[in-house]
């Protein structure tokens, strides 16, 4: 099964629906099937030196078009974002001469290296799939002359959920996608019986003609398929046709975000930026001097903004920011962005944020933590964001101190980890068993690779009290936890274990948050086993 790979080596896709005027501003993404077999032939007609007329075309390219027009293709769409020019053309009436203006839309690549494939769901014999190996290294352009590309065929594909496809009737749009309609062949047979039909009914309803009028309203009905394909659009639009015979509207599904703009990278700049392992984001608030920060309470819809607005900067394509992959299937492990609120100064007010993503932060994540300026939300102060840096972990743990220049307890090394920010258990806790809330710690900790505590110990009502759990917000509004009661724990491990340790609901959105206890308090007495 043949599959097109088609590279805009100018990174620009110059063409125009054919039901659209030019100075719309649209543009035909994916190409439609029509515009594609159009252009095989022109590289046929051009620099195979084929016959003029369609009904001398060879045998081999017949049955190759009248194969791939059977079908509807799928395809790869690189993304892109619509972009013009402008040009003021003049228009002479004799002695007065004026300018109209006319728009040259196109699609702007982001990624140029990427290619545009197309598969065509049918088999092709070895003399077949050699001819369309030629067309296709003959193909010079795609749409208007200024649409540059170099094509190939490639290997068996096995399209999946992610390539643009036709619309099938009755089902619903999935979520992230939209519908576009584009123009494809109806295939030979089925064009074959509609011109029988039709021009049967042309004829009976003409009555008594001469034999040029018979020839020319014959004319009208291009003989078979590949006539049609190759007949000038202008000689249609004069026999009245207001879209080519053989065609049909095919409504295509497409990403949502197929033509949203991107920022322009240079590809040696994104080529040399690797993966880190975290972030750094200075808070500050937009007061008259910047002094109120949001406080550590409200961590969980401050963090929330945070993750919102770095999603939207990435276009929603980034999974170490999501949590998830394209068809929304949540990534295992827990290796995604935890957004870790950080209190350097000790004045229960968050003026760091750590971005620590176990999987790795690539580019598009960090060129989306770049972006963010500042956040906003209703009942929510705004809050200025500045990036501090990126880096991997060991030299956060190094490099970030309080305000006694002491290393983060949520960063460091221990044995003996205590509740920094509120727990709240990821299921609804029992008495004794796995959803106890010793057996639901061990589940977060195996889930995470980490190795399970030998001592889970819940404080008493005071430590919760003292450290003003109950304060804190500890609802999201999409998904609200079994249960809202804050615990503060006290986790020993059997061997010491790094940070950060984030665990149970919201565990990414700043609650869960422990820190280490030094190993002189590690067996302090106000708590009870779990």
């Amino acid at each position: 099964m043949p599959t097109l790979a088609i590279r805009f080596t100018a990174g620009r896709y110059h063409a125009t629906p054919w039901y659209r005027h030019v100075n719309e501003g649209a543009v035909e993404w994916p190409p439609s099937p029509w515009r594609l077999l159009r252009a095989l032939l022109a590289v046929g007609f051009a620099k195979q030196h084929w016959p003029g007329a369609a009904a001398d075309i060879p045998p081999v390219a017949r049955r190759l078009i009248e194969k791939i027009a059977s079908v509807q293709p799928q395809f790869t769409l690189p993304k892109g974002a619509v972009a013009h020019t402008r040009h003021y053309m003049p228009i002479v009436e004799g002695t007065n001469q004026k300018t109209t203006k006319v728009l040259d839309t196109f699609l702007r690549l982001s990624e140029p290296d990427k290619p545009l494939l197309v598969h065509w769901a049918v088999e092709l014999t070895d003399e077949e799939n050699a001819l369309l190996r030629e067309l296709a290294a003959g193909l010079a352009y795609l749409g208007r002359a200024e649409s540059w590309v170099t094509a190939e065929v490639i290997g068996d594909v096995a399209p999946d959920q992610t390539w643009s496809r036709p619309h099938v009737a009755g089902e619903a749009v999935p979520r992230g996608w939209e519908q576009t309609p584009v123009f494809a062949p109806i295939g030979a047979e089925s064009y074959a019986a509609w011109r029988s039909q039709e021009l049967g009914a042309a004829l009976a309803a003409a009555g008594k003609l001469t034999a040029r009028k018979r020839a020319e309203l014959e004319a009208a009905y291009p003989a078979d398929l590949l006539a049609c394909l190759c007949t000038d659009t202008a000689v249609l639009q004069k026999a009245g046709w207001s879209q080519p015979p053989g065609s049909e509207r095919v409504l295509y599904l497409r990403r949502a975000d197929a033509l949203e703009p991107a920022v322009a990278r240079p590809l040696a700049a994104r080529a040399k930026r690797p993966a880190v392992e975290a972030a750094l984001l200075t808070l500050a608030s937009d007061t008259e001097h910047g002094q109120l920060c949001p406080l550590m309470i409200r961590a969980l819809p401050h963090m929330e903004r945070l993750h919102d607005a770095a999603v939207r900067l990435a276009n929603g394509l980034c999974a170490s920011l999501r949590g998830c992959d394209e068809q929304r299937v949540p990534l295992p492990g827990h290796r995604h962005a935890h957004w870790i609120p950080l209190d350097l100064d000790a004045d229960g007010r968050i003026d760091h944020v750590l971005v620590y993503a176990p999987m790795g932060l690539d580019a598009a994540a960090q060129t989306a933590l770049c972006k963010i300026e500042r956040t906003y939300g209703k009942n929510l102060p705004d809050i200025v964001v500045s990036l501090a840096g990126f880096g991997s972990l060991p030299t956060m743990r190094r490099q970030l101190r309080d305000e006694r220049e002491r290393r983060l307890g949520e960063l460091a090394t221990a044995t003996v980890w205590e509740s920094r920010t509120p727990f709240l258990a990821p299921r609804h806790l029992k008495p004794n068993g796995k959803n106890a809330i010793a057996g639901q710690v061990q589940a977060e900790c195996e889930s995470r690779g980490l190795p399970v505590p030998v001592h889970v110990a819940e404080l008493f009502r005071e430590a919760v009290i003292e450290r003003k759990f109950f304060d804190f917000i500890r609802v999201r509004p999409d998904k609200a936890p079994p249960q809202t009661r804050p615990l503060a724990l006290r986790l020993t491990f059997p061997a010491p274990v790094s940070g950060p340790l984030c665990l149970g609901y919201a565990s990414h959105f700043g609650l869960g948050l422990f820190a280490a206890v030094p190993e002189g308090l590690a067996h302090q007495k106000g708590e009870r086993e779990k």
